[in-house]
């Protein structure tokens, strides 16, 4: 999905290729640059810029178990905002598809921002929330790019990350009422997008925004994240391009793709020490060896400069 595109996603067996593994978890510093970031605000604070766009590309990948009905995630991507959304899965037991939810409430918040503008993109999803008459819920992950500010919430744990100079910037907090029991806007939920981490910084040229369902980030460090963007900017680091697709977008397809692909992976990977199962142990939960099966859906933004995007559209 590039960064014109909306409400579409790229759903594909992504568990055969080689992915990115590393067996023992290190210690993840995250350097946060003139930041303060609390439970429920974030701000990042860098140097002006001209920033003109977003190019950004989208992976879906549903549970094998939810293949036939597209998982419960769902995702928009337009030129100046997106969102990710998870439906919760426990409503199954209930015989409800939440999915049917989290679809729905990406369409309504994509379809208030494309009318109102990016700015106001908290906004169109409180407005979806309470405009949604599916029955289940969902966690949310909205962001948007409103002149040289990306600005957004976070409703649970689908999460979004900066990455700048190869390194993570800043990270939203998971929101959980306890372990694996995320905040959610939805049915019989007492949760509201005010209830959310609210964040807002001005991003630089060619910052890398992840935005990802609790399928990446449970089962992904974000040292192999890193590790798998560097690879894909290698990939396509001697190309001179012309036409539509520009290098950037490439890489973000290719950085996607491959995130989506180590996360089925290690999921599957009964020997995996995951994000998910090291949370468990730090909560005192019941333990969870190996990776976290799940719908997994990924978006890989890069800040475009002005002459970027010039060349992008030749």
């Amino acid at each position: 999905m590039t960064h014109d595109e909306d409400d579409t996603s790229e759903s594909s067996d992504l568990r055969e290729n080689t992915s990115v593994k590393i067996k023992s978890p290190a210690p993840i510093t995250i350097k946060r640059v003139a930041a303060t970031c609390g439970r429920k605000t974030g701000t990042i604070t860098s140097p002006p810029c001209q920033i003109r766009g977003l190019c950004t590309s989208a992976v879906k990948s549903p549970h094998p178990d939810k293949v036939e009905t597209g998982g419960e995630d769902a995702c928009f991507v337009r030129k100046k905002c997106l969102g990710v959304f998870d439906g919760v899965g426990a409503w199954r037991e209930r015989g409800i598809d939440s999915g049917l939810y989290s679809r729905r409430l990406a369409r309504l918040t994509s379809e208030f921002a494309a009318l109102n503008g990016p700015e106001h993109i908290v906004r169109a999803l409180k407005w979806a929330a309470k405009r949604n008459e599916e029955i289940g819920s969902s966690t949310a992950c909205v962001a948007a790019l409103s002149g040289t500010q990306l600005h957004g919430v976070s409703v649970g744990d689908t999460s979004l990350g900066v990455i700048r100079d190869g390194q993570f910037i800043f990270m939203t907090n998971p929101l959980q009422h306890s372990f694996n029991f995320p905040y959610q806007l939805g049915t019989n939920s007492d949760d509201r997008v005010e209830d959310g981490q609210m964040f807002q910084f001005q991003i630089s040229p060619e910052d890398v925004v992840i935005c990802a369902s609790d399928g990446l980030w449970d089962n992904v460090y974000p040292d192999q994240i890193l590790s798998i963007l560097r690879v894909a900017r290698l990939k396509y680091q001697d190309l001179n391009l012309d036409g539509c697709e520009c290098q950037h977008c490439l890489v973000m397809k290719e950085a996607a793709t491959q995130l989506a692909r180590t996360a089925k992976n290690n999921a599957e990977d009964e020997e995996w020490f995951s994000p998910f199962a090291l949370q468990a142990r730090e909560g005192e939960a019941e333990e969870f060896p190996g990776g976290k099966m799940d719908d997994v859906t990924v978006t890989v933004s890069y800040a475009m400069e002005e002459t970027d995007l010039r060349s992008w559209r030749r």
